[in-house]
């Protein structure tokens, strides 16, 4: 379970879990930067939890071609029908 941990644990687990789905499709970080349009000290910063932008997580997703986790991420935030905002 991720919740509750420090913002560097976190970091480094996103990192190792990108690393280990790259490695999982034979892509070197120079591939997956290629594809991209980052640079691979970029890929290599973000694997290893040191940082990064959120265009380069995003790029990196994308090159991986699972952007379409970003939902998992941050679900849809729609009003709630019980909230009186939404009528």
């Amino acid at each position: 379970m991720l919740a509750g941990k420090p913002i560097g644990v976190l970091a480094k687990e996103l990192g190792e879990r990108l690393s280990s789905y790259r490695l999982s499709r034979n892509l070197r970080q120079q591939d997956v930067a290629e594809r991209g349009g980052i640079s691979r000290g970029a890929v290599a910063r973000i694997e290893a939890g040191e940082g990064g932008t959120i265009d380069s997580l995003l790029r990196i997703m994308q090159a991986l071609d699972i952007e379409d986790r970003v939902e998992l991420l941050l679900p849809d935030a729609s009003l709630s029908p019980l909230d009186p905002r939404s009528e």
